[in-house]
């Protein structure tokens, strides 16, 4: 079936998305051409055009076939001190007009707050900002060259392990100047993007609303061996977030930022089978909560937990701060089970 031009233009839309965001795999291919009412040649016809134009590159791994878009690449440098994140984002605005309104939205505040990061914390003397654009999206990279956040925040909490340093910046309210920082940029940031990494001291924080792509995978072990820190995010036509929708989750006027939820699983970086069991990982865990007002702990892909482990959660920890409310999300029935025992059993 033919398709008429506004169709065709919202069809090369939807592939151009996909390839971002799924790198087009089979099934979406089979699920467009039945959403567009078209042959799945058609899709292959329109990406081997979209090919010819250097929009869309094909590379091979092994038997695969993978797709990505063609950015058009921009970078700017700039010394600290000497800028600021209002004069960079007048550099990159022009770059970034395309995006909808709630998108461009997300991106100025993302982008303020991250070049701030590094101009404030970095201890660094540069940074370079590169912004890798094409027709749906905007991937951008922040890099200095100073100490590098993770060991930085192991410095200033004192942690007995700089891996450490990747759990405590997820929870929120994280920063090493609370004077003049509340710590809510980098977890804002990660929730809104639809990619958000950071690669420092060898260490990776990663927040995705997607799949990683091949390129960005690569990246973060490349950024593994560098000096300083480097925090790339992606923000595509595709979001649908509202920042205000996203600050509304986990802050309000009167209460500020009074709610922030963990996955436990990342709680042991280095663990590939990691068991949750002693109370002193307990400890870990909770470590700065009562900062909150409410702290929902997510317990997905986590098949078991020790009775030390909840009792220190769900007896010591609750009893020390019974004004804050814990929230569980995503355990198990024998998760569930233990945590109900600790409960029923608090004295």
């Amino acid at each position: 079936m033919s398709l008429s031009k506004i169709k065709r233009k919202e069809l090369v839309k939807r592939i151009l998305i996909e390839i971002s965001q799924t790198g087009f795999e089979t099934k979406i291919i089979h699920e467009t051409a039945k959403e567009f009412n078209v042959s799945v040649q058609s899709i292959y016809n329109l990406v081997n055009k979209l090919c010819e134009q250097n929009v869309v590159k094909k590379t091979k791994q092994g038997k695969t076939q993978i797709l990505s878009l063609i950015p058009e690449v921009n970078t700017f440098s700039y010394q600290i001190p000497g800028t600021n994140e209002d004069k960079a984002f007048s550099d990159v605005k022009k770059l970034v007009e395309f995006l909808p309104e709630n998108a461009f939205k997300i991106y100025e505040y993302v982008f303020s707050e991250m070049f701030n990061n590094a101009v404030e914390h970095s201890e660094g003397s540069k940074i370079i900002v590169s912004l890798h654009t094409t027709s749906v999206d905007v991937t951008t990279y922040i890099l200095d060259n100073g100490i590098g956040i993770f060991e930085k925040i192991k410095e200033k909490f004192n942690l007995d392990d700089i891996s450490q340093s990747v759990f405590e910046l997820m929870k929120g309210k994280v920063t090493t100047d609370p004077i003049n920082h509340s710590g809510e940029g980098i977890f804002f940031s990660s929730k809104c993007s639809n990619l958000f990494f950071i690669v420092a001291n060898g260490l990776t924080f990663v927040t995705t609303n997607r799949e990683i792509p091949q390129d960005e995978k690569a990246l973060l072990e490349t950024y593994k061996q560098t000096q300083g820190t480097a925090i790339v995010f992606n923000i595509s036509v595709a979001n649908k977030f509202k920042p205000e929708n996203i600050f509304n989750q986990y802050a309000d006027p009167d209460k500020g930022f009074y709610k922030t939820m963990v996955s436990v699983q990342h709680l042991e970086y280095n663990e590939t089978n990691p068991n949750y069991i002693s109370r002193s990982q307990a400890r870990r865990l909770m470590a700065g909560m009562e900062k909150f007002e409410e702290v929902t702990l997510d317990f997905g892909n986590i098949p078991e937990i020790g009775q030390a482990f909840a009792d220190e959660i769900f007896r010591v920890w609750q009893n020390k701060n019974p004004k804050i409310k814990l929230n569980v999300l995503d355990a198990n029935k024998s998760v569930s089970n233990m945590i109900k025992r600790i409960e029923n059993n608090k004295i």
